[in-house]
């Protein structure tokens, strides 16, 4: 009683003379500041202060709310607040996914279509046969593509099965000759 607030409250930020003018003059007070346990943490808290008159004296009345919880469970509603938006953004993608892959397996489906018509009217023996094949193996591929493309967007279990790496990496070697200078082994 009768002693300063910084006694008590070493974290006040203002000065207690601004907060005493401001007191005097009738004003109450509404701030937020920090206050110091007695381990020596530190929580906030927010504080309410009004000087009043008792028996021809004038003290200052302060009602303090430990803001701990409150800050914390803001915390946690940004957190959920920025998880859904992020959910947002990835349904928006999923969504524009599964567009773009439709309309693009419906050019890979004329791809497919034709150069399968093609390759059935040449013979066995033309040499554009092979440039056929590799025009299927790539159209091919680009629907595998579009499927798992598909499958994130409708959210569907995929349907996961083993595969031959070395398949693969001799289809992709017969794509890649084609672009590839015959000067690089």
């Amino acid at each position: 009683v009768g002693e300063p607030l910084r006694l008590i409250d070493p974290l006040h930020g203002e000065s207690d003379e601004s907060r005493r003018k401001s007191l005097s003059a009738g004003e109450t007070l509404k701030f937020k500041d920090m206050r110091r346990r007695k381990d020596g943490s530190t929580f906030p808290v927010e504080a309410v202060v009004r000087q009043i008159e008792v028996d021809g004296g004038f003290y200052f009345f302060s009602i303090e709310r430990d803001l701990t919880e409150h800050e914390k469970a803001e915390k946690e509603k940004a957190e959920l607040e920025k998880n859904l938006q992020q959910k947002f953004k990835m349904e928006a993608i999923g969504t524009l996914a599964g567009g773009i892959a439709h309309d693009f397996n419906n050019i890979l489906a004329i791809i497919l279509g034709n150069t399968q018509l093609l390759k059935r009217k040449l013979p066995q023996e033309d040499i554009n046969l092979v440039k056929l094949e590799r025009i299927l193996t790539a159209a091919n591929r680009g629907k595998h593509l579009v499927d798992q493309v598909l499958a994130f967007s409708r959210r569907q279990e995929q349907n996961l099965q083993p595969l031959l790496l070395t398949d693969l990496v001799v289809d992709t070697l017969e794509l890649l000759r084609a672009s590839i200078p015959r000067t690089v082994n």
